[in-house]
């Protein structure tokens, strides 16, 4: 304490405690923000009519009494714009972390995670409504009156469904027609609203009180917990470079290696070698120390954190930023850094890129290796070769999974997957 500054000192220690889950496993709790209005001028929620939502689309709507005896409120409105409550309506907030609701009690500190965020509005649903009913009301005045006829048969059309690609579907279930279609078809729930200074959310402050006290396993060292607080500017590896951001040197490299290749001695037809007119570029090749190795294995550990598919020229752009050993192999042969990228046993080498072994997920990994297994084989695959190998191998297939996949390792090209050629 005797080196810091006056206004460094420390005031006051606290504890901090995490309450997870003390509210019941299927509890969320939901940060609700009125953008348009200010804090000093809430909405009157004590006196709320209705709340509902739909925890799947993750909708709200709540009914707001308005006062009618205010002068602020128009009684000689037209009676189809005239209310007696607001309805607000509810939009996701993106959370690009994670946040947490923290409150003192004592000498500790509470943190509650936030599970959703969510931004309510006034619904304008209602002026929709009158402009449809006005609507109807001109088109059926403007028509003629016309006696009414009997009913005439009318010829059936039958209408044969064209049988969509699975880019099509794809693309069709990702529509926003399609999820406003789905977020339709959910009911709404209602929920029960209570004041802040009621029993019951008096309760529900009671029950985040922790009852029993557990330390949370330390699983990172000082350095990683660091990191992870605040992320400095080397935690993560930059977007993958453009290849015609490629150093000079290693670019007079790779050619100088692709020249010295094409001069490698072929076989003669007379049993006889020819000999060479120059070193080769393996002759030249320095060998990887032990320690390079151990720092190369970190790096494909560190890349593959954000990227499951790369090539190699992404991946020397990486190598160039670091500061371990593992940069000087940046410069190595195409041929010797590939070996020793796949030496590592991280990644496999298939049609010119590296593909993570793993992805981590024991749902995905089974179907995913024998999609890399026919990538290997192929250089193009259907949906139909990949169900009747994977029936063939007795490996379920589930069409979101095989979407999730095929979205990570290739591109679709005319009703056909190809292998991507780069991370994206």
């Amino acid at each position: 304490m005797d080196g810091m500054e006056p206004e460094d000192q420390v005031v006051r220690e606290l504890d901090v405690y995490l309450s997870n889950g003390q509210l019941g496993p299927d509890t969320k709790l939901c940060l609700l923000q009125y953008p348009l209005r200010p804090p000093w001028r809430p909405y009157e929620m004590d006196y709320s009519r209705k709340v509902q939502m739909k925890p799947v689309a993750k909708r709200m709507q709540i009914d707001v009494p308005l006062h009618k005896e205010s002068d602020n409120y128009n009684s000689l409105a037209d009676p189809s714009l005239r209310l007696d409550s607001i309805k607000l309506s509810s939009s996701s907030v993106d959370m690009p972390t994670s946040y947490a609701v923290a409150s003192i009690r004592g000498n500790r500190v509470v943190l509650t995670p936030v599970d959703e965020a969510l931004a309510l509005r006034p619904s304008l649903a209602h002026l929709a409504k009158a402009r449809a009913e006005l609507e109807s009301k001109i088109s059926a005045a403007s028509r003629p009156d016309e006696d009414e006829k009997p009913a005439e048969l009318q010829p059936l059309t039958v209408q044969v469904k064209r049988r969509e690609t699975e880019r099509q579907v794809e693309m069709r279930m990702s529509s926003y027609s399609y999820l406003q279609s789905i977020e339709a078809e959910e009911p709404w729930v209602d929920l029960a609203a209570h004041a802040p200074d009621s029993v019951p959310a008096d309760n529900v402050w009671a029950a985040l009180k922790l009852t029993v006290d557990a330390d949370v396993p330390m699983t990172l060292d000082r350095q990683a917990y660091l990191d992870a607080l605040l992320p400095g500017p080397s935690a993560a590896p930059e977007p993958p470079p453009v290849l015609d951001a490629v150093s000079p040197t290693r670019a007079a490299a790779s050619s100088r290696a692709r020249r010295e290749e094409q001069l490698q001695p072929q076989p003669s037809t007379s049993g006889q070698p020819h000999a060479p007119d120059r070193p080769s570029a393996a002759a030249k090749a320095e060998p990887i120390s032990p320690e390079a190795r151990k720092a190369l294995g970190d790096a494909v550990v560190a890349f593959c954190k954000h990227y499951t598919l790369f090539n190699q020229e992404q991946f020397r752009g990486f190598l160039n930023k670091q500061q371990s050993a593992a940069r000087e192999l940046a410069e190595h042969p195409a041929v010797q850094l590939r070996e020793a990228i796949v030496a590592t046993g991280i990644v496999l080498y298939c049609r010119g890129v590296f593909i993570k072994t793993v992805c981590g997920n024991a749902g995905l990994d089974a179907l995913r290796n024998l999609i890399i297994a026919l990538l290997q084989e192929s250089d193009f695959l259907r949906k139909s070769d990949i169900v009747g190998a994977a029936k063939a191998g007795g490996i379920p297939f589930e069409e979101r999974v095989y979407i999730k996949i095929m979205k990570e390792l290739c591109t679709s090209k005319g009703g056909q997957w190809t292998i991507k050629k780069r991370a994206e």
